[in-house]
């Protein structure tokens, strides 16, 4: 267990406070027995252990699942283990600089939940994939997490697209069109790749429309084909703030005639951008 910081407004919000108690002792608890990253192993037995030592028939693993449910955490399965991750932990605690670095995984994907069930369930393994929060905490819960995000379906590329371009278009819905480039495009890389494809794009100052044109990379921009994508990876979008831009030459020692004359030139790599020069 690790020391960590507790905000008064965590007693004062009404919507957390509809939880029940051990749930919300639970949350607390979580912060100390988590590493610097906020992971933990999910493990229900050893958590019980933990922060309820000396208490008897605390259903951990149904506080778990409400808490879950609110966003608070997410789960998670590498391998044979099972990880939690507390949603933005790093916002509100401060570990100290020597401890020590977590081994539990990366989370890959932020996981929304969709409502099939009630909030204050008996079995985890309802819960998973299945429910939405009923009480929303906006002071803690992940700022990254939109309604819209709920209508896409977390097995799809759009999904992804969402949780790791946050300074990139969201996807609202997936037409038909969308769908069947879906396919092909992880035909061709699995979504482990695509995480990769769109980690990149979304640090590029120039996909993010820091250029002249201020074009800006979107979802279909990157499904369209496989090229665009190949692009991203190669480097071609890297710290570019200002493609397009060409100097006006001079033939013989005599100025051309065009020379004093404003142009647009086609930007053909990125659809739709044109910049005057």
């Amino acid at each position: 267990m690790r020391a960590r910081n507790i905000k008064p407004g965590f007693f004062l919000n009404e919507k957390l406070a509809e939880c029940d108690f051990k749930t919300r002792l639970l949350f607390i608890g979580l912060w100390c027995y988590a590493d610097r990253e906020g992971r933990f192993e999910w493990i229900p037995k050893r958590i019980e252990a933990a922060i309820f030592p000396y208490d008897k028939n605390i259903n951990v693993e149904k506080c778990l699942c409400n808490l879950m449910s609110l966003h608070l955490i997410t789960l998670s399965t590498h391998g044979n283990t099972k990880v939690g991750y507390i949603e933005n932990f790093k916002k509100h605690q401060k570990p100290h600089p020597h401890e020590a670095q977590s081994v539990l995984p990366e989370k890959l994907v932020v996981t929304p939940y969709k409502q099939t069930v009630p909030l204050h369930v008996m079995t985890c393994n309802d819960m998973v994939g299945q429910c939405h929060p009923d009480i929303i905490n906006d002071d803690i819960i992940n700022d990254d997490i939109r309604k819209e995000d709920t209508l896409i379906d977390q097995t799809t590329l759009a999904f992804l697209w969402n949780a790791v371009c946050v300074h990139l278009p969201k996807v609202i819905s997936l037409s038909v069109k969308r769908k069947k480039q879906e396919k092909l495009r992880l035909s061709e890389r699995p979504a482990e790749k695509w995480k990769e494809v769109f980690i990149k794009l979304n640090s590029s100052e120039f996909c993010k429309g820091n250029n002249n044109s201020g074009w800006k990379a979107t979802y279909d921009w990157i499904i369209s084909n496989t090229d665009n994508s190949l692009k991203v990876m190669e480097g071609k979008y890297d710290g570019q703030t200002g493609r397009g831009k060409q100097q006006t030459t001079e033939k013989a020692g005599k100025p051309s005639k065009y020379a004093n004359l404003a142009c647009e030139i086609i930007n053909t790599d990125d659809p739709g951008a044109t910049e005057e020069v």
